[in-house]
């Protein structure tokens, strides 16, 4: 399926890539009109969205568009505009609810169908359109992260630089800390159209130099790390600070401003609950997973292969954990499509006695995450009524993310205190 999906990719993008843009005059939901090419006269780069409201594929890239639109649009460097189109004859209100559900933060239109000019270049949901202020266009159809997000920031540098550009950004897939524990899956993607043969990333503990990752192997354009036989995992056992930053150093490097991330120490997952219950549902593919969980010394408490079960077959088991240890969760999918949602929506869920402890359903290569069980602030704790609550957040019983409850049945409410702390509850929705 990788195979045909790319040979589709790249057929329709040699032949799109010289045209033209016809201009897309839209309203959106709010009220504001917006102008294709006045967006593109002001040197901006276009990203058009299409999308339909009952598209598995569409929702999973709507959070990574979001990321990129905070990084590059108004409230980032300002370099980007996108515009957002349902296209499948929704009501004005199932696209706003979609926009709150998906979390798209960027201008929404609502259409009864694609526009006339881009029709013959839409294949499938989502397709993107990128086009560049000189209004050539090219179509990242589908959805496949990174790769996609890769293509985005590829094809801006494309449009602001031309060819022969060296660019490199730097991920966090995954960053971990227990006590002075620290563990991070971090992920470097080239985004220019030059190969890159090395680079070094610089780790800073309270912006004190801690230490530098040398990665010297070759990188693609259009290309990561984790698709490399060479991941960047980075573990100590004696960070001591508030804040940790990864700062990414390469040769001729035109843009800085994916260059560093940075990771705040002092929100801990810690949980009083020494039962724990690890629940995974499996997708088409199991035999792609392997789990483990360990303790802070390294030694193993249970672990497991996916190659043991059968596709959607749901694995639950419980244990007795130790007090005042830290320990580490970790699920691998050695292909890469993790468990949810091109080959099977599947998911894990880790529980601390009745309450979500750690949820996830859209990783892709590999998922980390330590806590703590002892006597600190966790999900057990904060009942008291002293404490003032600054937002709350829910969830299905799967423990993905939602807007508001509006069907009956099973959710989490979770509540942030001032202090930083939060309590999670089981609510039960009686009325549709």
């Amino acid at each position: 399926m990788t195979t045909k999906l790319l040979v589709i990719f790249m057929l329709v993008q040699t032949v799109l890539f010289a045209q033209t843009a016809p201009n897309l005059i839209v309203t959106d939901l709010n009220g504001t009109t917006h102008n294709l090419y006045n967006y593109l006269d002001e040197g901006k780069t276009v990203i058009l969205d299409f999308f339909i409201i009952n598209c598995t594929s569409c929702q999973d890239g709507a959070p990574y568009l979001d990321e990129f639109w905070n990084t590059y649009g108004p409230n980032g460097s300002e370099q980007i505009q996108v515009i957002s189109l349902e296209v499948s004859n929704a009501t004005n209100q199932q696209a706003e609810d979609i926009a709150a559900e998906w979390g798209i933060g960027n201008p929404i239109v609502n259409l009864d169908e694609t526009p006339s000019g881009f029709a013959p270049f839409i294949q499938s949901y989502p397709t993107y359109l990128v086009v560049c202020p000189d209004k050539s266009m090219t179509p990242l159809i589908d959805f496949e992260y990174p790769q996609t997000i890769l293509s985005w920031e590829q094809n801006l540098n494309i449009c602001n630089f031309g060819n022969n550009i060296t660019d490199a950004n730097i991920l966090a897939n995954a960053i971990s800390h227990c006590e002075q524990n620290i563990s991070a899956d971090l992920v470097v993607g080239n985004v220019g159209t030059n190969l890159i043969n090395s680079f070094t990333i610089d780790v800073f503990v309270d912006s004190v130099y801690y230490n530098s990752i040398v990665w010297d192997h070759a990188l693609p354009p259009n290309s990561n790390t984790n698709e490399t036989p060479y991941p960047i995992i980075f573990e100590s056992s004696n960070i001591e600070g508030d804040l940790i930053e990864f700062s990414m150093a390469i040769n001729d490097d035109i843009n800085t401003i994916n260059n560093s991330i940075s990771h705040n120490l002092n929100d801990g997952l810690s949980t009083e609950n020494t039962e724990f219950t690890l629940i995974i549902q499996m997708d088409n593919y199991p035999s792609d997973l392997i789990w483990s969980l360990t303790n802070a010394n390294d030694a193993v408490i249970f672990e497991g292969m996916g190659a043991n079960y059968s596709p959607y077959e749901e694995v639950q088991m419980t244990i007795l954990l130790e007090s005042d240890i830290c320990y580490t969760f970790s699920i691998i999918d050695n292909i890469g499509d993790g468990l949810c949602c091109s080959f099977g929506e599947g998911y894990f869920n880790i529980l601390s006695g009745e309450d979500t402890l750690i949820a996830n359903f859209d990783f892709q290569k590999h998922f980390i995450k330590s806590f703590y069980v002892g006597n600190e602030i966790g999900i057990a704790e904060n009942t008291s009524t002293n404490k003032r609550i600054v937002n709350r957040l829910y969830y299905n019983i799967m423990g993905q993310a939602i807007n508001y409850p509006t069907k009956k049945g099973l959710y989490l409410q979770q509540s942030i205190f001032e202090d930083g702390s939060f309590s999670t509850e089981k609510m039960m929705l009686t009325n549709n």
